[in-house]
């Protein structure tokens, strides 16, 4: 026994260093001088070794030990072409990782490359509610932890898969990768292998969302309705107890228009060079239903004094302006490190695990979401609305009839006024608009009212608002109006 371990060690030690080579291959020995980790004043026993392919990063043993120098081995799978990669020493209690050595590994379709996997499966090409990949087919959104990710990554690459971006999001204490799986698997097939190997990491499709507005109203004669609704005087601007920050996932605010005159915003955009931002209408619309001071033409927003957060994620493209969820999730990840307290949604989409990943996350730091429920005119409320942690918000008119487009269904939570509503549009020139973007911008006025009163959990929220709410429809909670029309307990 002892000779036989005597022999694999000399065997070992006698293999030719991989590193004298101009690139490392999958399976190559890795040489790593023993004095880096003496002069740490370290154990080789104490050694937690990991291969770090740029981000991607894999534990390693130690495969043989001279007086000068550690070995460990390449993994046969798994390793990415033509990368840089270091051996490094990463503390279990924390503290500086040690780097080992480095290298760079062999291209793929080189002389040592990888084994040749087995044919790919039919390509899934992308639909308009997608972000095509460069093979045509959806890109794919992953989400977690950074050594999750670091495990992902080994998965990906080794199916095959291309990662086409990394992003930190810092504030949500997450990376996120945006990948094309280029017929290599199923979104299913993903899910499965990272359920197996135990990586926390949520997948799905990288989806377009839209803006709940629906188009001009050609004549209205309910300006200023919504205040009333709401338990607000009309004549009267209702000032924020404390300012509050809300933080809007839309298009551009035009803080030029005289209806945000004063108003403090402060904006970012998520887009990339390439994209063109969308319209300023929406936002500007949202903006002034919420914190407008009044007397501009436009009745007065139900909280002024809040201060907005804007963020700009809705690009135009192909005649279309949606919002693409990365870009939503870098506006999440923003308006968390501005320490906003509330966010209005007034966007659409399909329901998506990683983006209800990201919501999660943000729900567990204290923060409170509004969303559209959409204008579709179907049963089935849109997400994020849907989602059990934000506040779904209908449209009703000033007869307190539902807006004719609105979605319907258990995530319905309140109806607030969203049919001909006069909002600033273009050039500050004031218009009608319906839409539950709109019912939602109103809504978390009323929130925000509510916050400056010093309710603060969503679950205070939720009691205060229903017990204050008035009952439209069937009697009770029902899919179309939900708790019923929302009101500020105690008016102003």
């Amino acid at each position: 026994m002892r000779l036989r371990a005597a022999l694999a060690l000399a065997l070992a030690l006698l293999a030719p260093p991989a590193l004298a080579r101009d690139c490392v291959a999958p399976g190559d020995v890795v040489n790593a001088p023993l004095r880096t980790v003496l002069q740490a004043g370290l154990e080789v026993d104490d050694l937690n070794l990991r291969l770090d392919f740029d981000g991607i990063t894999m534990p390693v043993k130690i495969l043989a030990q001279s007086r000068n120098r550690l070995r460990v081995r390449m993994p046969l799978r798994g390793v990415p072409g033509d990368t840089l990669f270091w051996l490094r020493h990463i503390p279990k209690g924390g503290g500086r990782d040690i780097i080992l050595t480095q290298g760079r590994t062999c291209p793929r379709d080189g002389p040592m490359a990888a084994p040749q996997r087995g044919p790919r499966r039919p390509l899934e090409r992308a639909t308009a509610s997608d972000v095509a990949a460069p093979s045509g087919a959806p890109e794919y959104l992953l989400a977690g932890r950074s050594a999750a990710m670091g495990a992902a990554e080994a998965l990906l690459a080794e199916a095959g898969a291309e990662v086409l971006r990394r992003t930190e999001l810092g504030g949500l204490g997450l990376k996120m990768l945006a990948v094309d799986l280029r017929g290599t698997m199923t979104l299913n097939q993903l899910r499965g292998a990272l359920a197996r190997r135990g990586v926390a990491a949520k997948a799905d499709r990288h989806t377009v969302y839209r803006a709940a507005a629906g188009p001009d109203s050609k004549t209205a004669d309910a300006s200023g309705y919504a205040l009333q609704m709401v338990g607000q005087r009309p004549d009267a601007v209702c000032a924020l107890g404390r300012q509050v920050r809300i933080g809007l996932i839309d298009g551009p605010v035009d803080t030029g228009v005289p209806a945000l005159a004063g108003v403090p915003v402060r904006s970012t955009s998520v887009l990339s060079g390439g994209d063109h931002q969308g319209s300023a209408d929406h936002a500007t619309g949202i903006a002034a239903l919420i914190a407008s001071p009044g007397g501009s033409g436009a009745p007065p927003g139900i909280a002024p004094g809040a201060q907005i957060y804007s963020v700009v994620a809705f690009a135009r493209t192909g005649g279309r302006e949606v919002a693409r969820l990365e870009n939503i999730a870098q506006a999440l990840d923003w308006l968390i490190e501005s320490r906003v307290e509330l966010i209005n949604m007034s966007l659409t989409g399909p329901e998506n695990e990683t983006l209800a990943e990201l919501i999660r996350l943000a729900d567990a730091r204290g923060i409170v979401m509004l969303a559209a429920t959409g204008n579709g005119g179907r049963e089935g409320v849109a997400y994020p609305a849907a989602d059990p942690r934000v506040i779904g918000v209908t449209a009703v008119d000033a007869a307190r009839r539902l807006y004719r487009k609105a979605n319907t269904g258990p995530g319905v939570d309140f109806a607030a006024p969203g049919v001909d509503v006069l909002v600033p549009g273009r050039g500050g020139k004031a218009s009608y608009r319906s839409g539950t973007s709109y019912a939602s911008a109103v809504a978390t006025a009323v929130v925000a009212q509510m916050m400056a009163r010093g309710t603060r959990s969503r679950e205070g929220l939720l009691s205060a608002l229903g017990a204050a709410a008035e009952d439209l429809g069937a009697p009770g909670v029902d899919t179309q109006f939900g708790r019923g029309l929302i009101r500020l307990p105690g008016g102003c």
